[in-house]
């Protein structure tokens, strides 16, 4: 039976004595951090150069049964080369010491069949070496369904001895435990387990990781893998493409349960790594300083601010007219907050400028601007979200829980 004790922390208990207590390890965890863009911009390389510490493991080719792309790793403008010919050189630019090269298969089929997988390590390695880049080991990526896990285990056991390079092979929870896991674990050097995924739904809406879940995998993960365990956690947001809303891995959840794996944690787990490293201007992923402080087990503070304030000038806006500014002060993204724009007496006008708002009709003294969907503020800088026109002085204020204002909505 397993009972949640405290966010991020699993307690083991059978019947109603405790569990014999594991063996424990206070070996400091490694940190790497995937680098999955295909475009390679100046922003992109300049994270790559100061990822602090961490090791680099960067996507650079991806296959499916149509096609493959070499990323822009390769390329000097950055941009990804599609079905390039055999005698298609690199022109880029090769990072200063040793990086993890990932290849990734969207068509699992493709990847099982013989040689595929090989004769593309192969490839990447010849490639690699031409650039001249230090390549410390290469990660396979490929959603093979669980039933052919010991398929996948023959296949990348050729890889590792064709090619003579250090293999890791991200994996599914769903793969933990399961036939051909342990096949498959003895075939690497190393295992990435992979406990995030598409949005998991809960009681209080969907999730990116539910760490209990993740919590029980990597431990029956560490007790039956042959090779070093590596997990892996998220620091992206997913957005729906659709609706846009967002969901992502919240800082002050992860922080505590890596914090308290840094200081104990079982001794087959290796490391973490994060996907996927932050990049300035990406505000789909957290920024480097929540990175940071998520890595040494520290909540990440951010503040928001929400202000009435003149009107951009290019609004062209009346001079009693006020605009709504919002802005987090801190190194954390914020939620975009739900506003309530009221007045004591008199006439009130709010227009959202932001698509992300919507505006509901009056109640009483107060116009409430709600987002649309759940979607997150960058740090730095204002940003002006809907216009204001008010007989008498406005305030602003933020509905902390939208859910107990029936009446305005």
């Amino acid at each position: 039976m397993v009972r949640k004790c405290a966010v991020g922390t699993v307690c083991w208990v059978v019947g109603c004595g405790a569990a014999p207590e594991p063996a424990w390890s206070d070996a400091p965890l490694q940190h790497s951090a995937y680098v999955w863009q295909r475009a390679w911009s100046p922003e992109v390389r300049a994270a790559v150069a100061s990822a602090d510490g961490a090791e680099r493991v960067v996507l650079v080719r991806e296959a499916d049964a149509a096609s493959t792309v070499w990323t822009g790793f390769w390329s000097a403008d950055g941009q990804p080369v599609r079905n390039p010919p055999a005698t298609w050189a690199p022109s880029g630019e090769a990072p200063a010491g040793e990086v993890a090269l990932a290849l990734r298969w969207n068509d699992p089929t493709t990847a099982l069949q013989a040689g595929v997988v090989s004769g593309g390590v192969a490839a990447v390695l010849e490639r690699a070496r031409a650039m001249g880049v230090g390549v410390s080991s290469v990660h396979l990526d490929a959603d093979i369904p669980t039933g052919r896990l010991a398929d996948w285990a023959a296949v990348v056991r050729g890889a590792a001895r064709d090619n003579n390079v250090k293999v890791a092979v991200l994996t599914l929870v769903d793969h933990v435990g399961k036939p051909g896991w342990e096949t498959l674990t003895d075939a690497v050097d190393a295992v990435v387990v992979q406990v995030h995924s598409v949005p998991i739904a809960t009681k209080g809406g969907p999730v990116l990781l539910d760490l209990p879940t993740a919590d029980r995998a990597l431990r029956h993960a560490v007790a039956t893998s042959a090779a070093p365990v590596w997990l892996a956690l998220p620091t992206h947001t997913l957005t729906h493409a659709t609706t846009g809303a967002a969901v992502r891995a919240e800082p002050a959840l992860v922080a505590p349960w890596v914090g308290e794996l840094s200081r104990r944690h079982p001794p087959g787990l290796a490391g973490v790594v994060w996907f996927r490293l932050p990049v300035e201007g990406d505000d789909d992923t957290w920024t480097t300083e929540t990175w940071a402080a998520v890595r040494a087990g520290t909540v990440p503070e951010s503040t928001l601010s929400v202000v009435l304030e003149h009107p951009p000038v290019e609004w062209g806006a009346a001079p009693s007219a006020r605009a709504v500014m919002v802005a987090v002060d801190g190194p954390d993204h914020r939620w975009l907050p739900t506003l309530d724009v009221c007045v004591d007496t008199g006439r009130l006008l709010v227009a959202p400028t932001d698509p992300r708002y919507r505006e509901r009709p009056r109640v009483g003294d107060c116009v409430r601007l709600t987002p649309r969907t759940d979607s997150l503020l960058a740090p730095g800088g204002q940003e002006p979200v809907a216009l204001v026109l008010a007989e008498h002085t406005p305030r602003v204020v933020v509905v902390e829980n939208p859910e107990r204002a029936e009446a305005l909505q």
